[in-house]
C-alpha cells in the first residue's frame, strides 16, 4: 500500500527546492531505492530526481552489505547526480546534510566515516554512493519511527532510530523533504566551491575524532589516532609519527587491552 506520508503530491506541496525533487518517483516495494535510480538515470532521468520507496526488500550498504528496514518506519531514498566535476566528498555531504537536518528534531547525530549515521553509539543510518561517468547515484536508509521491540535481537546494542532518540513518531515525508532542501543547497556550495568548504563543519561531528581506532581495508589492518578529514574528505590517521590517508575503509574503535 503506497504510504500517503510519502506520495510524491504530498512532497511536492511541501518541498521547496529549485531542482531536487521536481520529479519524485515512489515505488510501492522496491529490490533497492539505488537500483531504481540507477535504471532511471540510464533511461535518461534528470539530475535531481528523487525515488523513495514504502518497502525496500534488497536495501544494501557498502561491499554488499544488508541494510535492515521496514515498510512502516523507514526512510529510504536516492538521489540522481550529475556532476560537472569530480564527485569528491559527497558521501560525505549527504552524512553532513543528514545530520544538519536532524538537529531540528534531535540534536548530537554524528558521522562514522566515511558513511554512516550514529546517535550516542548506535546507528541510525547509511549511506551508499554509485554511479558511471554520465551520472551518480546517491542514496540513504534511515530508521525513523522504530521502537526498541522493532529491532531483531542481534541489532539491539547496535541500531537505534529517531523515535529511540526524541520519544516521538515522525512524518517521514516531512522529514524527506527538510533533507532534499538541505541538500540542495549544500550541492550547490559544492558545485561553486568544492568539499573544502565543509570540512570544518563536517570534521565537528565526526564520530571518534581525536580518539584511537582501526581501520580496516580488505587485509590490511592499521591502528592510530583519528585526526579529521582531507579537503577530499579523506580520513586522516596519526600513526606515531607518520599521518596516513585513507580514502575507504572500516572504521572501528581500538580496544585497549588491560
Amino acid at each position: 500500500m503506497i504510504s500517503n506520508e510519502l506520495h510524491p503530491a504530498e512532497i511536492r506541496r511541501n518541498l521547496k527546492t529549485e531542482k531536487f525533487g521536481n520529479i519524485i518517483v515512489l515505488f510501492d516495494s522496491v529490490d533497492s531505492t539505488n537500483t531504481a535510480s540507477t535504471r532511471l538515470a540510464e533511461a535518461g532521468f534528470p539530475e535531481g530526481t528523487v525515488v523513495t520507496a514504502s518497502e525496500q526488500v534488497r536495501g544494501r550498504g557498502r561491499k554488499e552489505r544488508k541494510w535492515f528496514s521496514n515498510s512502516v518506519d523507514s526512510l529510504v531514498f536516492s538521489m540522481i547526480l550529475k556532476p560537472k566535476k569530480l564527485p569528491i566528498g559527497l558521501t560525505s555531504l549527504l552524512a553532513y546534510s543528514i545530520i544538519e537536518t536532524l538537529d531540528n528534531f534531535c540534536k548530537g547525530t554524528m558521522m562514522k566515516w566515511p558513511n554512516d549515521i550514529y546517535y550516542k553509539g548506535r546507528k541510525i543510518g547509511g549511506i551508499l554512493a554509485e554511479g558511471s561517468n554520465e551520472y551518480m547515484v546517491i542514496g540513504a536508509g534511515l530508521n525513523i519511527n522504530q521502537r526498541e521491540e522493532d529491532f531483531p535481537n542481534e541489532l539491539l546494542l547496535i541500531a537505534s532510530s529517531l523515535r529511540i532518540a526524541n520519544g516521538n513518531r515522525f512524518d517521514r515525508g516531512v522529514i524527506l523533504c527538510r533533507i532534499i532542501e538541505v541538500f540542495e543547497r549544500n550541492y550547490k556550495n559544492w558545485e561553486n566551491n568544492g568539499f573544502p568548504v565543509f570540512k570544518e563543519a563536517v570534521e565537528a561531528r565526526l564520530l571518534y575524532i581525536n580518539t584511537d581506532v582501526i581501520i580496516t581495508n580488505g587485509n590490511m589492518h592499521k591502528s592510530g589516532e583519528l585526526i579529521g578529514i582531507t579537503e577530499e574528505g579523506y580520513l586522516l590517521l596519526r600513526c606515531g609519527d607518520e599521518v596516513n590517508v585513507f580514502s575507504s575503509g572500516d572504521l572501528s574503535l581500538r580496544r585497549i587491552k588491560e
